[in-house]
């Protein structure tokens, strides 16, 4: 905290590693590209990468496998239980599998959320494809709107986007939309990238997770609210403080349809305290104003004037930008630190790649700045590193 400012802090929760008979019972809804596209090399690691995620389900998990293009192919008429017999028909399924046709993700989605709802606790549903859409409905606002009404809200959906065809800001909205997570790849990675997302997301220890803290005022918490927490894994918030002193912090969230809390002591200093909090309360506060201007152009100008403030603030440099990376002589100035971003000519040539990736939805510089995006929200927003989105202080 400085001066009479609101002061900044970082709230991290650790779940101890959890036996798996622990872990309440998980419906996988997989969700996979086979057009013509994902021929080949990209097909073979697909293969494999759902192999492996059905490998990792318990008979009491529930499975079902959706394979489209043109058209949606199922698996089960619904989700099956991860028994060993079914398991064995799952993967006669993988190898059916054949690369075809044209991509209809809306078709695709509105299917995975049926299997979804039709069961009795809330699902993964996990999209993998390696396109944009090109057959039925192609808009990419209207695809995200019929989702998130098709959803009701109790489903996460987790895309996994392949190669740099993607539509980049169809996926984000997607996943941010229906409270899940994205990443970008290329086809060779896909296996190993994949199991490290399951392992990450298919069995969330504590879900609709609150936070309430008596004696002092928290808001403008970093991400927002619902959140969940998943088993292996950490959750990093955080945010600004009014008020001072000794404090009790409580976390609530569902664990197994069952509400559990924890409350805990704290100290929330009148000044004084580590620089990290205000650095990575920034940081997440950018990316989540960088999602909402590529989505919500008529607010562009209230939502452009924060971003510029914290960027110079903090000396964290984005697309908005990125220009005074790329025409100071000497670079940005970082209000709050009082000396230069460190500069070099690497850095510039980001700024400029990565302002191009911001204003399009596909290709090379999209998929490039999609990636390094998503890659900097999941380190800070789970690890409680500041991963900077182009420029650390120095």
């Amino acid at each position: 905290r400085e001066s009479q400012e609101d002061g900044w802090f970082i709230l991290r929760l650790v779940l101890g590693l959890l036996d798996n008979t622990e872990l309440p019972p998980s419906t996988l809804v997989l969700v996979v590209d086979v057009s013509g596209s994902m021929a080949g090399e990209k097909l073979v690691q697909a293969k494999e990468a759902l192999r492996s995620a059905c490998a990792r389900l318990r008979p009491l998990d529930r499975l079902q496998i959706l394979g489209f293009s043109s058209r949606v192919h199922s698996f089960a008429e619904v989700p099956v239980f991860a028994t060993r017999e079914n398991l064995a028909g799952a993967r006669t399924f993988i190898d059916s599998l054949i690369a075809r046709g044209g991509t209809n993700i809306d078709e695709a989605l509105a299917a995975g959320l049926a299997a979804a709802r039709a069961e009795d606790r809330k699902s993964t549903v996990l999209l993998i494809t390696d396109g944009a859409p090109t057959v039925g409905v192609t808009d990419a606002g209207e695809i995200t709107a019929r989702a998130k009404a098709g959803n009701g809200g109790d489903h996460r959906i987790h895309v996994l986007g392949v190669g740099a065809q993607v539509n980049t800001r169809l996926l984000d909205r997607l996943a941010r939309e229906n409270r899940g997570s994205r990443t970008y790849l290329q086809g060779s990675e896909l296996e190993v990238t994949l199991g490290a997302l399951l392992d990450r997301v298919l069995f969330p220890s504590l879900s609709d997770l609150k936070l309430t803290v008596d004696g002092v005022t928290v808001d403008r918490l970093e991400p927002p609210a619902p959140w969940d927490l998943f088993h292996g894994d950490d959750l990093v918030i955080a945010g600004r403080y009014r008020g001072d002193g000794r404090v009790q912090v409580r976390v609530e969230g569902l664990r197994g349809g069952e509400r559990r809390a924890w409350t805990f002591p704290a100290q929330f200093p009148a000044h004084g305290g580590e620089d990290e909090a205000a650095y990575l309360w920034a940081e997440l506060r950018i990316v989540r104003l960088l999602e909402e201007l590529r989505d919500r152009p008529a607010d562009s100008v209230l939502l452009q004037d924060e971003l510029v403030q914290l960027s110079l603030r903090y000396g964290i440099v984005t697309p908005y930008t990125s220009y005074l990376i790329r025409e100071a002589p000497r670079g940005m100035i970082s209000q709050r630190l009082g000396r230069m971003v460190n500069i070099s000519p690497e850095l510039k040539a980001r700024a400029d790649r990565e302002a191009s990736g911001f204003e399009r939805d596909q290709g090379d510089e999209a998929f490039d700045y999609a990636r390094r995006a998503a890659e900097s929200r999941r380190r800070a927003g789970s690890g409680g590193e500041a991963a900077g989105l182009s420029a650390a202080p120095g």
